[in-house]
């Protein structure tokens, strides 16, 4: 019997094969094609998310900036809160940070949902970022916070309870804040004017001219001038043949008096100046018998003449400042130097009996000789170093400008809102170049241009500081 045998020829088995490759190549890369697009798609969703819950946390932590518990009976835990948020602008670079005081409570509630009990703990937390590189996803930066209990059991801590440095994110191109309420503005007077300078940038910014129905009034010789919680400025100056306490409207330019009593020069002994806010909201003002004067800052009422304490004689010298932590800086009248209650001390910075010195951070301080251009200079405390300088006697500014006293806004409450923008990047690179550049829209001052293979995003906000 005979049976016919088919089978494949060589030549149809190098066509299939030939077919088969082809096929598997396609779909080879399409697989290819598919997992990069898969990958590019969840890199660009982490990296939405990551930017909606960093903002997230900023919103919440800006928010509480400056809240203080109050007990049933309308008490404050730990006392008033001095900088609630300070901002720290890094100029044309990545990027600015920011520090924010509040009191966060935990309540214990019973069975019926009534609060039994509160614990109250004072917290500083800050955000800021450093450059960070690898060698598989370049350089770029990371977001960090730490959280320091400042208070805790309705007490103040002695020494600060530090917590770890935390990474909140990566991949930060930058972060601008910019607080809109005057946070960034240093006073200083100037005999018959106040001159506002903007720390941020660190330059002068305007001239308020003290003009009244009685005249120009001049500010006392080198007294020291301070603002209070309602934003007002508290200067000595001359009205009315004596001087008294002039109140000036940093807005409007208006200055309004205090009937203070005794004779002309009270309040102005050359050697001895001197206004400050106290922590209770009160004026208080050296005379010139070493007594204090102290005043209502509501009514302007003199409530009671004293013999200072140290801490009095601390607060109305325009040589000596306390921070928000309780640390004390000094500069010593006609020597050299600056020393603060911390250890830290700087050599060879002023010689001059005018020099005025003022916290406008909780780490730095605004140092001036008090002489004509005499530039004022700002050091931190920590580092020992000059983080910046305002100069004096560039126009637009009064060519012999000096400066008498400082008073720094940074440790004022108003209504405030912060405008927030942040800018990230893609992990994994992805198709072609594409140029990337800052909008014009987006606030703060470092103005980038990138262009390279990286997916980037930008998100932004405006948040109102309910407790300023």
């Amino acid at each position: 019997m005979r049976h016919n045998k088919k089978a494949f020829t060589l030549v149809e088995m190098l066509v299939a094969l030939a077919v088969s490759a082809v096929i598997v190549s396609a779909t080879y890369a399409s697989f290819e094609l598919i997992k990069n697009q898969y990958k590019k798609n969840i890199d660009v969703t982490q990296l939405h998310t990551s930017g909606r819950a960093i903002m997230q946390v900023l919103e919440r932590e800006i928010r509480m900036a400056g809240y203080e518990f109050r007990d049933d009976k309308g008490l404050m835990t730990y006392g008033k809160i001095v900088g609630p948020i300070v901002i720290t602008d890094s100029g044309n670079k990545c990027c600015d940070e920011v520090t924010i005081i509040y009191d966060e409570v935990t309540d214990t509630l019973n069975a019926q949902g009534v609060v039994t009990s509160s614990i109250v703990d004072r917290i500083k937390t800050r955000f800021w970022t450093e450059a960070y590189s690898s060698t598989k996803r370049g350089s770029r930066f990371r977001l960090y916070k730490r959280r320091t209990v400042l208070g805790t059991n309705n007490a103040v801590l002695a020494t600060p309870r530090v917590g770890a440095k935390e990474v909140m994110a990566d991949y930060i191109e930058d972060l601008q804040l910019s607080n809109t309420s005057g946070f960034g503005s240093l006073y200083a007077s100037d005999h018959d004017s106040i001159n506002v300078y903007n720390l941020l940038e660190k330059k002068y910014e305007r001239r308020i001219m003290l003009t009244s129905s009685g005249g120009a009034p001049s500010t006392c010789h080198n007294g020291s001038i301070d603002i209070g919680s309602n934003g007002l400025i508290y200067a000595i100056n001359w009205h009315n043949m004596k001087y008294a306490v002039g109140i000036i409207n940093p807005k409007t330019a208006s200055i309004s008096f205090i009937n203070t009593p005794g004779a002309s020069n009270r309040y102005c002994e050359f050697d001895n100046p001197g206004i400050g806010i106290a922590s209770d909201g009160n004026i208080y003002v050296n005379t010139r018998d070493g007594k204090v004067d102290v005043y209502d800052i509501n009514t302007n009422l003199l409530l009671k003449t004293i013999t200072p304490s140290q801490t009095l004689k601390n607060l109305v010298s325009n040589r000596v400042d306390t921070n928000s932590n309780g640390i004390v800086c000094s500069a010593k009248q006609n020597k050299t130097g600056v020393t603060c209650s911390n250890g830290s001390s700087f050599g060879n910075l002023v010689n001059s009996k005018n020099t005025s010195l003022k916290f406008i951070t909780d780490d730095e301080i605004a140092l001036s000789a008090g002489e004509n251009k005499s530039d004022i200079n700002i050091y931190n405390i920590s580092t020992k170093k000059k983080t910046g300088v305002i100069k004096l006697g560039l126009s637009p500014q009064n060519s012999s400008a000096r400066t008498g006293g400082l008073a720094s806004s940074f440790k004022i409450k108003t209504l405030a809102t912060v405008d927030i923008v942040l800018s990230l990047r893609s992990k994994e690179k992805y198709g072609k170049n594409r140029q990337v550049d800052k909008k014009d829209y987006h606030s703060g001052n470092f103005i980038f241009s990138k262009n390279d293979q990286y997916q980037r995003d930008t998100f932004s906000t405006t948040v109102s500081v309910r407790n300023l």
